[in-house]
């Protein structure tokens, strides 16, 4: 039998496309959330739960290079003084989870102080062991302090007063800390105010990375980049909770500014001492010429082999938001949302300006990027797309509010995805934050959640000519097949050679016409 491409399997062939493009249905499960009578609105060691309300109930989570720990800040449904907490956790539940620290509580390593205001980047190592920055209640010459606890045992391995480590006799750590980092190793990171003999204002900020008895000074006001896109002037500032360092102390990433064309080509975003990327330039690698215009944010996997930054075009290109993955374009405005994508759905930046609010990277290089589209229903215009090839979720999807493993029955919808409070662990699982809303619109609260985006990876068939595994061999199989061969999918390799050529196709037709394996 030789098979036509009757208009019955081109139809499928289109239908099997536009499904592609759309979100595969990932449970969506609950760690925490602020909705009163959840099983998740619990908080350790309080009885209270979390802060009723729409938004901002949940800070942005981090994770540690093993995927064994994370750690998140929020706020509880306590006083105002006392509402601010600090939790650690470990996998996509809530066992084993510890509140690291609160609000209103006496400072573990100097009690005549308490704390008060988080920053809300933190950081975790593969101990367990948590940074975070806290500017505490007591005298204002030495409240600021980045603080190590591993939920026992409290440090303050930098404090504001204190002797600057690394830099020259009379230099002192100052009055702001932000972007608090730790390595595996427990050297703490973090960008510091200075103070002292030598400091004016255009040398007072510096990123470092160390111990109490000496750190590595990475980048500082007042000095420029080593190398990198040009020309290089020296660096007059750094973009907040913009700093990142990888699990060995190794690499680092920072969005900054310098002097250079100031502006419009004085943002820039430097990895390991290089500008690799700057406002104003043009970024041509992997996709169309797009001129980048402000830099929105950058992160740095754990092993510091794999940066993403997002960011908007100049104003001559203003459709073309832009996101780049190690120096290539990996998703640009008026784009499809995935190669294979004949549904006409494509990035747009209509309903949010920026278009892209999230990006992640794990240790293996693997990226999910949250963007607005333009789908008509402007309630599931926003999606979750993995490696560039997949929709993992998207606004609208149900959440399993009540934990009992049927997400249909919650009246529970994810409403918002907040912008870059997510982390891509190495066995993708993805953890977010979310506003949630009810069935009819209304607004229900927020929740951290986690999803197994492996969930929604599709399987490869045991037999090729049966490619959609439907237990029949026909036209619709020959769509499926084309499917993932014009993606470029590890399944459409039916001669298993390990590349995807024309050779496929004539083994994937070798089985079809023989009517099965």
């Amino acid at each position: 039998m030789h098979p036509t491409r009757s208009t019955s399997a081109i139809t499928a062939f289109a239908a099997a496309l536009a499904a592609l493009a759309g979100s595969a249905q990932a449970q969506i499960n609950v760690i925490y959330t602020n909705v009163a009578g959840a099983p998740g609105n619990t908080i350790p060691g309080l009885a209270s739960g979390w802060r009723p309300g729409a938004t901002s109930q949940f800070d942005r989570p981090f994770r540690s290079s093993n995927n064994e720990f994370w750690v998140l800040g929020g706020f509880a449904n306590e006083a105002t003084t006392s509402d601010r907490i600090v939790i650690r956790g470990s996998g996509p539940n809530r066992l084993a989870h510890t509140l690291i620290a609160r609000e209103g509580t006496p400072a573990p390593f100097d009690l005549t102080y308490t704390y008060s205001f988080f920053e809300t980047q933190l950081g975790i190592n593969d101990t367990g062991t948590v940074a975070f920055i806290n500017d505490m209640l007591s005298l204002t010459t030495a409240d600021e302090v980045l603080v190590l606890s591993d939920g026992t045992t409290s440090t303050a391995p930098f404090r504001e007063g204190n002797a600057a480590p690394g830099f020259e006799a009379g230099v002192l750590l100052g009055a702001n800390f932000e972007s608090a980092g730790i390595t595996n190793a427990g050297e703490v990171a973090a960008e510091v105010q200075l103070a002292g003999i030598n400091i004016t204002t255009a040398n007072d900020t510096a990123l470092i990375v160390g111990t109490v008895s000496g750190s590595m000074i990475l980048a500082r006001e007042s000095f420029a980049p080593t190398s990198g896109i040009g020309p290089l002037g020296t660096l007059q500032g750094f973009d907040d909770d913009q700093f990142s360092i990888s699990a060995d102390g190794q690499s680092f990433l920072y969005l900054g500014d310098d002097n250079n064309a100031n502006p419009p080509g004085d943002n820039i975003v430097v990895y390991n001492g290089a500008v690799v990327l700057r406002e104003a330039n043009a970024v041509t690698v992997g996709g169309p010429v797009i001129g980048t215009g402000g830099l929105r944010h950058g992160t740095l996997s754990m092993n510091g082999q794999h940066w993403l930054v997002r960011g908007i075009p100049a104003t001559a290109t203003p459709d073309l938001d832009w996101v780049v993955n190690n120096g290539q374009l990996v998703a640009v405005g008026l784009e499809d949302i995935t190669p294979a994508n004949l549904s006409n759905e494509s990035f747009n930046d209509a309903t949010f300006a920026d278009l892209f609010f999230s990006i992640s990277i794990n240790n293996n290089g693997d990226y999910v990027i949250g963007g607005t589209t333009d789908a008509p229903d402007i309630l599931r215009n926003a999606v979750l797309v993995i490696n560039g090839f997949r929709v993992i979720a998207r606004e609208g999807d149900p959440v399993d509010l009540n934990e009992d493993g049927d997400f249909t029955n919650d009246d529970a919808f994810i409403a918002t995805f907040n912008n870059d409070d997510a982390f891509l662990s190495d066995s993708l699982f993805y953890y977010f934050t979310a506003d949630l809303r009810s069935a009819a619109g209304s607004t229900i609260g927020q929740a951290f959640l986690v999803l197994d985006a492996a969930s929604t990876e599709p399987t490869c068939p045991d037999c090729a000519a049966d490619y959609n595994q439907d237990g029949g061999v026909t036209g619709d199989d020959i769509a499926a097949f084309f499917v993932d061969f014009e993606a470029g999918s590890g399944c459409s390799d039916t001669n298993v050679d390990g590349g995807i050529t024309g050779d496929d196709i004539a083994a994937f037709f070798i089985a079809f016409e023989a009517g099965g394996c």
